[in-house]
């Protein structure tokens, strides 16, 4: 099995991430590809961004 980006599921979006604006302390907005050449702005608090390095680092391997 491949991942792929781009299945035909109307909820599923691109994700390729365009521009991150950090809010030092808070969190950050992160712009992403949407479908249909729409972007998305995704509110990320710091609870969201420590959940997804730990999903990155699962998906990695890394267990350190």
């Amino acid at each position: 099995m491949s991942f792929e980006k781009d299945i035909e599921q109307e909820n599923v979006l691109d994700g390729t991430v365009y521009i991150v604006d950090e809010r030092h302390g808070d969190g950050a907005y992160v712009t992403v590809a949407g479908r249909g050449g729409r972007h998305f702005i995704l509110a990320f608090d710091l609870d969201d961004l420590e959940y997804l390095a730990e999903v990155a680092r699962n998906v990695k391997g890394d267990t350190a």
